[in-house]
Parts: structure tokens; sequence; C-alpha cells
């Protein structure tokens, strides 16, 4: 019965670590993607748009 609980504990550890591991790298990706239409946003024309995005960018994360 031991043996089962500590499987069964390490087996929720791990998922809750691998869930974590995603939810981190979708952080990531996010906050990449925010960074790429910033920085198009930057070469484009548009300075005050791109400025209020970076603020929110700022504000979000």
């Amino acid at each position: 019965m031991s043996v089962f609980y500590n499987f069964s504990f390490l087996d929720f550890v791990l998922l809750f670590s691998v869930s974590l591991l995603k939810s981190e790298i979708f952080l990531g990706l996010l906050k990449f993607f925010f960074l790429r239409i910033s920085a198009l946003l930057l070469n484009s024309e548009m300075i005050e748009n791109s400025e209020i995005f970076l603020s929110f960018y700022n504000f979000t994360f």
C-alpha cells in the first residue's frame, strides 16, 4: 500500500512539473510573439501604436 501511495504521489509530482513546464513554455512563446509584434510595429510608421503596445506589454508581463 505504501509503495502504491509513493508511486501515485511521484506520478502527481511528475504531472504537476510537466504542466508547469508547459505553461512556462507557453508564456515564453507569448512573450516572444509580443516582442516580435512590437518590433514590427516599431519598424513601421505606427510609432504611437507601438508605444501603447509596449506600455501594455510592460503592464501585462
